[in-house]
């Protein structure tokens, strides 16, 4: 069976970027040079307070930064932190399986939205669509020749 990446909890994450965030430039397991393989633009930081992981992009001017993912981190027997591993590799290179490098989370999260509320928009059209006209059949057979063919039409409704 094999084990995902556990990603940080949202108050994890809002308590990261309040808090000290540690930048790892090389760390035991080799990952932050393996994203940089990836992308030069991936970097990973750590956050003491809320013991999490983030694996962010930033671009080259510094300019744009968003969070890519976040893995939870656990403490072993010694005192090391874990989980930024191997794994965390991996589910990078399935975020961005053609390794076009500058993979942006955040706009692929946008474009899903955006599929989805057209998928909505396009559902009611259809379905009202097909209840203006039974309105329309219901108005000519009332008023007959008087009905001259005028409608009204939401603004909302494209």
């Amino acid at each position: 069976m094999r084990v995902g990446v556990q990603p940080a909890r949202l108050d994890q994450i809002r308590r990261a970027y309040d808090g000290t965030m540690i930048v790892l430039d090389a760390e035991a397991g080799g990952v932050a040079a393996d994203l940089r393989a990836i992308d030069p633009c991936l970097h990973v930081c750590f956050s003491p307070e809320s013991k999490c992981f983030i694996v962010y992009w930033e671009s080259e001017d510094g300019r744009d930064s968003y969070m890519v993912l976040s893995v939870n981190a656990h403490q072993n027997n010694s005192g090391v932190y874990e989980g930024l591993d191997e794994r965390v590799v991996q589910r990078i290179r399935q975020i961005d399986p053609q390794g076009r490098g500058g993979y942006k989370y955040a706009e692929e999260l946008e474009q899903a939205a955006r599929r989805r509320q057209k998928a909505q928009a396009d559902a009611r059209h259809e379905m009202l669509g097909e209840l203006g006209e039974l309105a329309a059949h219901a108005v000519r057979k009332d008023l007959g020749a008087r009905y001259k063919g005028r409608s009204f039409i939401p603004r909302d409704i494209a």
